[in-house]
């Protein structure tokens, strides 16, 4: 067998198991650490009809902790992981996971007055167990994809004079976990 076909084994036996992992230890409070890294340009990003609907649906939320698990939950319903991003055919990457998840995060916070709240897409990566996730997937990586593993998108929500939080929609939909991460 060829090189590159090992190399493909691997990556793919590495996000496997580092799902499992995060899932498993999730349980325990051993859930992935988002760092970040730099802000994303923000774009002003034309929700979704059939995000708009959801919204609609459960919009009045209590507090911002509601505001965050439902705009979590949106964003997973209607998106699909693909290499590139389209949203309005439902399929993103961890930028557009990002993206629409910060502009659910904030058409919520506004419906229900808010405005001390706010979300955004930023860049960094993800580390388990102080290991850079984004450098190792990027070195196994065949090398079509070492860009796309270069770092990683999530969101940073902040209420006004508290430190940020770090909440990544990516890893909530695909492998099923909470990952969230105070800002130091």
């Amino acid at each position: 067998m060829n090189k590159k076909f090992w190399k493909n084994c691997v990556v793919i036996a590495f996000i496997l198991v580092f799902g499992l992992l995060s899932s498993i230890l999730e349980m325990y409070g051993n859930a992935p650490e988002l760092v970040k890294t730099a802000d994303r340009p923000t774009q002003n990003i034309t929700l979704p009809t059939e995000v708009v609907k959801m919204i609609d649906e459960r919009w009045e939320c209590v507090d911002e902790e509601e505001v965050i698990n439902g705009a979590l939950s949106i964003t997973a319903r209607y998106l699909t992981f693909s290499k590139h991003n389209n949203l309005q055919k439902g399929e993103a990457n961890c930028v557009g996971y990002a993206q629409l998840c910060a502009a659910i995060m904030n058409e919520l916070f506004r419906r229900n007055k808010l405005y001390d709240c706010s979300a955004k897409p930023v860049v960094g990566y993800a580390t388990f167990y102080r290991l850079n996730l984004c450098r190792i997937l990027e070195r196994f990586a065949p090398k079509k994809w070492k860009n796309f593993f270069k770092n990683h998108d999530f969101v940073e929500f902040r209420i006004d004079n508290t430190p940020s939080h770090y909440y990544d929609p990516t890893i909530y939909d695909l492998m099923n976990c909470h990952c969230e991460t105070v800002a130091r």
